[in-house]
């Protein structure tokens, strides 16, 4: 069966080499063939291909979630051919793929009802489907094309993105699965949680957040949080690189969906005075199914009994961790010992970058004791 397989895959990827011959024979192709094809015009990065297999979708339906090779290039294709006319497309769901600030910015205006930039890059000379097929804005909304997917936002596109998630007039539905925030400070991001909050809360699946100046004190705006509480379908929460050590807690309290996916890296955490009650953190209910957790850079000197608590509360879920690049001793190895027994399901864990000396890195990392970790680099999704 597995050969079988590779010869299709190897067939597919041949055939869409030539998008001539896509051309000639797309009349011949089985529905059930595109998703396939189009794969393999993405893995091959044929761009040709990969507008021809949009223009030409056969489905009402076309889902690429989590697809890792949908890049930003390809959702300006799509952009541009959903302008020049996919007339049997109604749903497209791009949740969990990177389709950066520039794809981003296409499919807002895509769905603002905006003419696209253009377009010569992504077509050859020969193709007539370079045109702008106007949509009526009074069209049935049942009848309408609804585009789900991850958004990036930067100072460029803010204003676009807010008149979207507001305005009455698109002619799309537009809908946010995960939100990127590119440097956009308080101001905005409050905005923005405000205005997904009240249209979309029940869509957002994860808010990326990091390094956006968030306010060290709840004081000073207790209303960029407070819009957290109404995401009921959140499950992955960004806030690396905020100084925000002093509010962690009462960020979390906002949340009442229980998170899988948690990353506070460099976020100052017990460094110098900086402290967080993590015994505090663990009772709160967004926290107890914590799937991922990464608080790498961190400045930690020990585990200590507070983190350990919280570890203890989502210990049958909890398959990955990270605490690389903090300031963990030997006298910490016991503990960590502990993290790889049950009732702890680590499958990952990071710990690299501490200050272990050589005799507890030589124990750490011996086949036959923790098997499980591993010295990489911290990902992020």
């Amino acid at each position: 069966m597995s050969c079988v397989k590779s010869l299709f895959d190897l067939a597919t990827n041949v055939f869409v080499r030539h998008v001539n011959l896509l051309c000639v024979h797309t009349e011949a192709i089985p529905p059930v063939l595109y998703e396939c094809l189009l794969k393999a015009s993405m893995e091959t990065d044929r761009i040709l291909s990969i507008r021809h297999i949009f223009l030409s979708w056969p489905l009402q339906k076309l889902s690429l979630v989590d697809c890792r090779e949908f890049k930003e290039q390809y959702a300006l294709v799509l952009a541009h051919s959903l302008q020049s006319g996919c007339n049997k497309l109604r749903e497209i769901d791009l949740t969990g793929c990177n389709i950066g600030v520039r794809g981003t910015t296409l499919l807002l205006m895509l769905a603002a009802g905006q003419s696209l930039p253009n377009i010569t890059e992504y077509c050859s000379n020969k193709d007539t489907t370079n045109k702008h097929t106007a949509v009526d804005k009074n069209k049935d909304r049942s009848d309408r094309l609804s585009i789900t997917t991850n958004c990036y936002v930067d100072e460029n596109n803010y204003e676009l993105f807010l008149d979207v998630l507001e305005g009455d007039d698109v002619i799309y539905d537009f809908t946010v699965s995960y939100f990127y925030a590119i440097a956009l400070g308080l101001i905005r991001i409050e905005k923005i949680l405000k205005a997904l909050a009240i249209v979309q809360a029940e869509s957002v699946i994860g808010l990326d957040l990091r390094m956006n100046d968030l306010p060290v004190l709840l004081e000073n705006r207790p209303r960029c949080y407070k819009s957290l509480g109404r995401f009921s379908s959140l499950k992955y929460l960004n806030l690396s690189m905020n100084l925000i050590a002093f509010t962690i807690f009462f960020v979390l309290k906002h949340i009442s969906a229980p998170l899988t996916h948690l990353i506070l890296n460099n976020c100052s955490i017990n460094a110098g005075h900086v402290y967080v009650d993590f015994a505090r953190v663990a009772t709160l209910p967004c926290i107890q199914k914590l799937e991922h957790l990464e608080i790498a850079n961190n400045q930690f000197k020990e585990i200590g009994e507070g983190l350990m608590k919280l570890l203890k509360k989502c210990s049958g879920t909890l398959s990955f961790l990270s605490l690389e690049g903090n300031c963990l001793t030997d006298t910490d190895v016991p503990i960590i010992l502990q993290l790889l027994e049950a009732p702890f399901v680590l499958e990952t864990l990071h710990i690299g970058k501490n200050n272990f000396s050589i005799n507890s890195e030589r124990l750490l990392y011996s086949k036959d004791k923790l098997h499980k970790i591993e010295d990489i680099e911290v990902t992020e999704k």
